[in-house]
């Protein structure tokens, strides 16, 4: 798991989780590729709809994000990778 605190947040959670780790999975940055789809295990985030994401929105309602899209909502985010 990768706790993160984004500020400001005008970044995205991915900007924010390499700061603290490196070698998180991620390629295209836009959300196509799905390379970083992680789930959600505390906080809340926001995320634009956009059709060619890579993940749908079921998998959004049961906790998955892209951390490349996903932009926090409350000061501390923590996600699960890897599944």
């Amino acid at each position: 798991m990768v706790p993160v605190r984004s500020e400001p947040r005008n970044r995205t959670i991915l900007d924010a989780a390499l700061t603290r780790r490196e070698d998180l999975p991620y390629s295209c940055l836009g959300g196509s590729c799905g390379t970083c789809v992680a789930t959600l295990e505390d906080g809340r985030v926001e995320m634009d709809d956009d059709p060619l994401l890579a993940i749908t929105a079921r998998d959004r309602e049961s906790g998955r994000v892209l951390p490349c899209r996903a932009r926090p909502v409350t000061a501390n985010v923590t996600l699960r990778f890897g599944e």
